[in-house]
């Protein structure tokens, strides 16, 4: 494919590709991820809301420049990030990018962002491409702790060093994905595994990658002291979001929904 053709199929991808972003009560986020969306060619957006009661976004859900940035789908109740998921696997069977909003998404994506994604989960019969969370700068949040299932608190370098151990080449990693941005490619191919499990009448296990290098590296706002939410929405994210949250003080963190 010659360059004007791979910018122009990118362009594509970017402008009719449905992307959804899981939303609660997280305005200053939300707006910050939509803003780039936009300002990055992204033009088929849906957030989709978790019955969220803060005042200040429910009032710019209500304005021209919410739908200018996105068209909006309530979900009724606060479900979870996972369950929001798929809700968007339901709406939409093709391939689509979902996140969550409390990203730093990269100052600049790759001009093949997408395309590189995609051709990712073609290459490794991949159903999830997400981005890489950068834990190069360990000062940042070296006072926040992460809680695992067992009660066992860890520091986020020691937490997400194990996303970064699987190393496939080219800044691509087999590690998990849950709710951080990512494609899902829902028909990326069928492995030898597959068949097995089929014969066998099991379900296919979802295959994810996570992709670092400069254009794809993300932050998780929230672990970060300069994370910029302002304290009414903080006290009320901490009030009303508990059961669901990955960021629950300032010094601990439940497990990472990511």
């Amino acid at each position: 494919m010659s360059g004007q053709a791979a910018a122009r199929a990118e362009a594509l991808y970017r402008a009719t590709w449905p992307v959804f972003v899981n939303s609660f009560d997280q305005l200053g986020y939300l707006r910050d991820t939509l803003i780039w969306l936009k300002t990055h060619g992204f033009a088929n957006v849906t957030v989709l809301d978790q019955n969220s009661s803060f005042v200040g976004l429910i009032d710019w859900y209500d304005t021209a420049k919410f739908r200018d940035l996105a068209r909006l789908h309530p979900l009724g109740e606060n479900v979870g990030p996972c369950a929001a998921l798929n809700q968007a696997a339901a709406l939409k069977s093709m391939p689509h990018i979902f996140t969550d909003p409390d990203l730093g998404l990269p100052a600049s994506p790759r001009d093949d962002f997408v395309t590189r994604l995609f051709s990712l989960s073609l290459r490794y019969k991949a159903h999830k491409v997400g981005l890489a969370l950068d834990i190069s700068d360990a000062a940042a949040f070296q006072d926040v702790k992460v809680t695992d299932d067992t009660g066992a608190a860890h520091s986020i370098v020691e937490w997400e060093s194990r996303f970064w151990k699987r190393p496939l080449g080219d800044d691509v990693y087999r590690a998990n994905v849950d709710t951080t941005f990512h494609l899902w490619n829902p028909s990326p191919g069928v492995t030898a595994k597959d068949l097995r499990r089929r014969l066998f009448g099991r379900p296919i296990k979802t295959r994810c990658l996570r992709v670092a290098g400069p254009g794809f590296l993300a932050t998780h706002r929230p672990w970060r002291r300069d994370d910029a939410m302002t304290a009414e929405e903080d006290d009320n994210y901490r009030r009303t979001a508990f059961r669901w949250t990955t960021w629950v003080g300032p010094t601990e963190a439940t497990s990472p929904n990511h």
